[in-house]
């Protein structure tokens, strides 16, 4: 199943573009490891994609992409993501693994209400390592027609 990873490596590159100016990077450096990061409505997967990972399509729900590399390589980490709202509301997202051997890379869910403007907040601890990093943005998401 490499159309998932396509979309999120063609994800990744594109942020820049589907962000507004407001987002920070979509990679952070931490001594050796680089932690790529993004999010999106899951109605950007195609159907048949979102199906064959078990990914729910929703116009109300989103997913980040965390991958953690060391020198070019993907690591495995201990990722957290916690999400909250103008309120302070928080929340921590369900955070699962998919591994496709040369590919590595964590997505988390979340729901979202229509022109809803979200803080995130992925810690990082690669596999087999002391550092602890935190990688915090805001988004504002809208519920996809």
């Amino acid at each position: 199943m490499k159309f998932l990873r396509l979309f999120l490596c063609a994800s990744l590159a594109l942020s820049p573009l589907l962000l507004s100016t407001a987002a920070k990077a979509t990679e952070q450096l931490f001594g050796d490891y680089v932690v790529h990061y993004n999010a999106f409505n899951s109605t950007f997967l195609l159907p048949n994609v979102a199906k064959a990972y078990g990914i729910e399509r929703s116009p109300t729900l989103g997913l980040i992409n965390t991958s953690v590399l060391k020198n070019g390589k993907p690591v495995k980490a201990d990722v957290v993501v916690e999400s909250a709202n103008l309120m302070a509301q928080k929340k921590n997202l369900n955070t699962w693994l998919v591994d496709e051997g040369d590919a590595m890379y964590y997505l988390s869910s979340f729901k979202f209400t229509h022109d809803e403007l979200l803080h995130f907040t992925i810690t990082v601890q690669p596999e087999g390592s002391q550092m602890k990093e935190t990688v915090t943005f805001s988004q504002k998401f809208y519920k996809d027609e």
